[in-house]
Parts: structure tokens; C-alpha cells; sequence
């Protein structure tokens, strides 16, 4: 026999192209075709594939479609918000096993005015605004792409934005953190910078106040600096309070640093007090001009000349014996003469007294006349 271009031997049976339930044999050069069983129906909503016979039920036929395993379907028609799934070729709802279908639940929508549109069951909100890039409902109000702190709102097809409103701050010094609209109390704004709440702070700009930053609030008092007991106090890179500088303890005494002092134990030693340490030295004593100088604390002294005849005490100035005209002083065994300065006159005809002319007498033609001497003719 042959079918469909294949050749059979007689006796021999295969199932039928034309019905996947039909099975044909081959007697006496002829073909015979019969149905091969008949399939048991375990399901509301099966169908039979067209290349399948008594296969499982994983498929259904709803409303006229075919249906895959866990494929949901919403019906048509005036019930267009409810929705079948296909389990086992059976149209379920959910996990209850029957065949009716229940109602989708819609979500909210985020617009005052949502529209329904056709063939869909849950209402939506109609596109109306479009605003930096974003799409917005009529009604809709939302925050702005571009600046958190402005509120906006979408109407009649146009955007308006404001700036969000804050509350007044309930403190003195409010902060505004990175990614907030709003001052905080919760923290402190202070000469530009951000302090968190109880920190305690120097004054950016004067670093001889300490303050505090108290629920937004910010409080500075002046730096209480400690009494210092040095005579010459000086002033610390990166502090507010002077401190005294080092000092040097020498023979049971303190001396400051850089301070300058006699050896107590040693008159003839000049000492200075550097870095914690004491450095001494013997004092040079200038030469004397006397012949018998005294000895004082430490270098000899002259404490008299010798001129001439003369005895003058140091310091002490007398006439010159040899020149009326000057006077000379001791200085430390040294002898100094000057010409003496003579006042001037107011008179016409001065006497010589010594070395200064005076008008207490007259001299005339080389003769001296006593005050209220009367002066001849002859003389004149």
C-alpha cells in the first residue's frame, strides 16, 4: 500500500496524517483508516492541539482563545476587569480552583482627575505637563528635578513652582545641611562653618574665645588665661595666653630667658640665662691713668688726680693755676681743662677781673677807675 508517498507492506499500520487519533493498516493493497481510541476530557477548558491526540491538559480555550499554562487572559466585553489564568487546562482564578475570574485590583492613582481609557480596566492619570524631562498628571504636585527646594505643580498643561516655604527656626544660629531645603536646629551655622550639636569650638576668628553650640544656638566667652609669675611674659604661636619663657635656676635664683646678671658669687663675672642654661664670663676692665687707683667691686677705679701741685678729688673741677682763664676736672684719675666761658657784657668800658671782663668798674686809657669814680677831663 501506499500513503501520503510512503509504501506499506500488507499488514502493516501506522497512525493517519490527517488525524493524530486515527490509525490506518494496510490489507490486501488497500488502506484502512479507523479512530484509535477515544480520549477521557479531565479539564473545563482543554483543547487538543492539531498535531497532539489524548495529551494532557495544558492548554485552554477561553472565549474562543487558546490559552498556555499560567498565561492570565482579560475577558472582553462589558466584564473587562476581571482576569482568567489557564492551569492545567482548567480557567481558575488565582488558587481557587473554579472557573470564574475575579476583579483586578487597580492601583491608586497619583492625579487628582485619572481617565479610563478604552479597552484597559484601571483608570490613569493623563499625561499633561512635561518639565524637565519628566511627565506629570493634571493636579499632580512634585518636587522639582533641579531644585529640591521648590514645590511645583502641574495645571492646564503648564508647570508653576515656588519655593518650599520653612518654619521660622526656634534658635540663633540654624544650619542648612547638603541635601535639605530647611535650616536645622540640630545643628550650627558659625562664621561659614557647620558644628554639630554640644561641640565645643575655638572662634574661627579670635582663638582667645571658647564656644559651644547648643540646639542651633552658638555661645563664645573669653578665654580665662592662668596668672603667670615671670616678669616678661611672652606670647605662643597657637595660643591664646602668653606663657613665661624658660628659665635658668643659678645659685638659688631664677632668671628669665635672654635676662643679663653679676655672678652673685663672683662681682667680676657677667652671666646671661639662655635655653635652661647659664653662661658666664669674666668682665674686661678698661685701663686707669692714675698711679694709685682703688679697687672696687671688681675692676680698679681712680677715685683722685694728682695736677701739679693739686689734689682733685674724682669728679671735682677747679681753676687751672698756670691759666686763670680755664678749668680743669678729674675724671676717673684723668685731668680735662677747658677755657672758661665768659658771659657777655653790657657795659662800654668793662674792667679785667681775672680772666672775664665785668662791669662793676671802668678802665680808661689803661687806668681803672671804682664804680662812681669820677673821671677827669685831663683822663678822658
Amino acid at each position: 500500500c501506499e500513503d501520503e508517498g510512503v509504501t506499506y507492506q500488507d499488514g502493516d499500520s501506522w497512525p493517519s496524517s490527517k488525524s493524530p487519533c486515527d490509525i490506518c493498516v494496510c490489507r490486501g493493497g488497500k488502506v484502512e483508516c479507523r479512530a484509535r481510541q477515544q480520549c477521557p476530557r479531565s479539564c473545563s477548558h482543554g483543547v487538543v492541539l492539531p498535531d497532539e491526540c489524548c495529551s494532557d491538559c495544558t492548554n485552554c480555550i477561553i472565549e474562543g482563545r487558546v490559552v498556555s499554562e499560567g498565561q492570565m487572559l482579560m475577558l472582553n466585553g462589558l466584564d473587562s476587569c476581571r482576569q482568567c489564568i489557564c492551569q492545567a487546562g482548567n480557567a481558575v482564578c488565582r488558587e481557587d480552583g473554579s472557573v470564574t475570574c475575579e476583579a483586578i485590583r487597580c492601583p491608586e492613582p497619583r492625579c487628582n482627575n485619572p481617565i479610563s481609557l478604552p479597552g484597559e480596566c484601571c483608570p490613569v492619570c493623563a499625561t499633561t505637563c512635561t518639565f524637565e524631562g519628566g511627565d506629570y498628571s493634571e493636579g499632580e504636585s512634585f518636587e522639582r528635578p533641579s531644585d529640591q527646594c521648590q514645590s511645583c505643580i502641574c495645571k492646564d498643561e503648564s508647570v508653576s513652582c515656588k519655593p518650599v516655604e520653612c518654619g521660622m527656626a526656634r534658635c540663633s544660629h540654624p544650619a542648612r545641611l547638603p541635601g535639605q531645603c530647611c535650616p536645622t536646629c540640630d545643628f550650627c551655622s558659625f562664621e561659614r562653618r557647620i558644628f554639630r550639636n554640644q561641640q565645643l569650638f575655638v572662634h574661627p576668628q579670635d582663638m582667645c574665645q571658647q564656644c559651644a553650640c547648643e540646639f542651633g544656638t552658638v555661645t563664645c566667652d573669653q578665654t580665662a588665661c592662668p596668672v603667670l609669675t615671670c616678669s616678661q611674659p611672652m606670647p605662643m604661636a597657637g595660643s591664646c595666653c602668653p606663657v613665661c619663657p624658660k628659665q635658668c635656676t643659678f645659685h638659688g635664683l631664677k632668671y628669665d630667658d635672654g635676662e643679663t646678671f653679676v655672678n652673685p658669687r663672683d662681682m667680676c663675672e657677667d652671666c646671661i640665662c639662655r635655653q635652661d642654661s647659664v653662661q658666664c664670663k669674666m668682665r674686661m676692665c678698661p685701663p686707669v691713668d692714675c698711679a694709685n687707683p682703688d679697687i672696687g667691686d671688681c675692676c680698679p677705679v681712680c677715685s683722685a688726680c694728682t695736677y701739679g701741685t693739686l689734689l682733685i678729688q674724682d669728679g671735682e673741677s677747679v681753676p687751672d693755676p698756670e691759666d686763670p682763664c680755664k678749668t680743669c676736672e678729674c675724671i676717673r684719675g684723668s685731668v680735662r681743662c677747658r677755657s672758661v666761658s665768659c658771659a657777655p657784657v653790657l657795659c662800654s668800658n668793662p674792667a679785667q677781673d681775672g680772666c672775664c671782663p665785668v662791669c662793676g668798674d671802668c678802665q680808661v686809657r689803661g687806668r681803672r677807675y671804682g664804680n662812681g669814680e669820677v673821671v677827669t677831663n685831663g683822663d678822658r
